[in-house]
């Protein structure tokens, strides 16, 4: 292969064979912690955070303890669940899933679980002509082809523990998300932050099942032929150089503000809400490709929204902390009361993917609802700030 390939090509071509084992390696040594303890690997959670946890972790309880404060980071988790609109039977369960960030966010844990388990049940059975939730479901059915979640540790491997029958009350605690028990009530105790947290990382693995369900479903694609494969190997040895030759950076008003493509995606955002359009706001939210779009998104933002009048608003600062990532410092006044607020934005290509230096894109908001926008008075990072 590597003759056929030829020189010009093999070190990028090895390069991404090297990533690709890599990234195997680190989902089999997180899995392999965390996978006893039904903790489900899912295509959320990234990659550099699986590999630190795995690195780290001199323990399985230590490495249950790091994965739980990742969800507990309410950046990350809003992330996540915003993430789950790319699915219109979860799209149509938004406002659960609002209730149940609440009710994490606060500790009420049981209220958490219990939620997310009707959303779960709620999903699979809409998802499919066949109606039957994912109580409802064996193993088998979801084995997920093409996805993270099918590693032998993943989601079929707990569907029997999840679905176990129970008999007679058992009081003891439960660490384990028993959804028989829990809802039937023979499990009562099971008020803590490690059923709740797998109750979210339950529907996130549930979700991408979906995902791989549908990439099953569609009409196999032609293979790409061998100079359409060099074309994709050079452009991402392009991609990989221009990643490698950036360097973070801060644009105030005395230093490239005002030319700040960031700065710009995220004026429109902040004058559209002060002149409630939120028409124009929806189409400045990321991943906008994997929400419902159009009138919808309008709709849910002017419920965010509404109840919120800007008054004013001041960029001050925005720190680039990655290529495709920034956090910008804004000060904005609402019903009288001035914050100072972080906001995070990404960089998203014409394809709806990430966007790469030197090519076409455009800035939009991660972490649109209001209560993200406003309660978030730290960035998750700065410039400057130890990666």
């Amino acid at each position: 292969m590597s003759r056929v390939i030829g020189r010009k090509h093999r070190r990028t071509f090895l390069d991404i064979e090297r990533q690709i084992n890599e990234m195997v390696n680190t989902v089999d040594a997180w899995c392999a912690l965390l996978g006893p303890r039904h903790w489900i690997f899912h295509e959320e959670l990234s990659m550099d955070d699986a590999k630190a946890l795995a690195a780290s972790a001199e323990s399985p309880e230590q490495a249950e303890e790091q994965l739980i404060r990742l969800y507990q980071d309410g950046d990350t988790l809003r992330f996540y669940v915003g993430r789950l609109n790319r699915h219109q039977a979860l799209r149509d369960r938004r406002a659960m899933l609002e209730l149940a960030l609440a009710d994490y966010q606060a500790g009420r844990y049981a209220a958490t679980t219990l939620i997310l388990l009707t959303v779960m049940d709620g999903f699979v059975n809409d998802f499919e002509s066949i109606r039957r939730g994912l109580h409802a479901r064996d193993a088998e059915d979801l084995n997920a082809w093409d996805s993270m979640v099918s590693h032998h540790q993943g989601l079929a491997a707990t569907q029997s523990l999840f679905t176990k029958s129970t008999g007679a009350t058992n009081c003891e605690p439960l660490y384990e998300l028993q959804r028989n028990g829990i809802i039937h009530g023979t499990r009562p105790n099971f008020d803590n932050v490690i059923v709740a947290t797998k109750a979210w990382n339950r529907l996130f693995a549930v979700a991408n099942w979906a995902d791989a369900r549908i990439s099953q479903a569609k009409p196999e694609e032609p293979q790409p032929s061998l100079r359409e494969s060099l074309k994709v190997i050079a452009e991402t040895g392009r991609r990989n150089k221009a990643l490698a030759a950036w360097e973070p950076y801060v644009s105030t008003p005395e230093n490239g503000l005002v030319d700040d493509e960031a700065a710009r995606s995220l004026k429109q955002y902040l004058e559209a809400w002060k002149g409630r359009r939120y028409d124009v706001m929806s189409s400045l939210v990321a991943n906008q490709r994997n929400k419902a779009g159009g009138k919808h998104m309008a709709r849910v933002l002017n419920q965010d929204y509404r109840a919120h009048a800007l008054e004013s608003f001041e960029v001050i600062e925005i720190h680039h902390v990655a290529a495709a990532i920034c956090e910008a410092h804004v000060g904005v006044a609402v019903a009288g009361e001035r914050y100072d607020v972080w906001v995070r934005l990404s960089r998203e290509g014409m394809d709806g993917g990430t966007g790469f230096p030197g090519e076409p894109g455009a800035w939009r908001v991660m972490f649109w609802g209001y209560d993200a926008l406003v309660v978030r008075t730290e960035p998750a990072r700065r410039v400057g700030d130890e990666p």
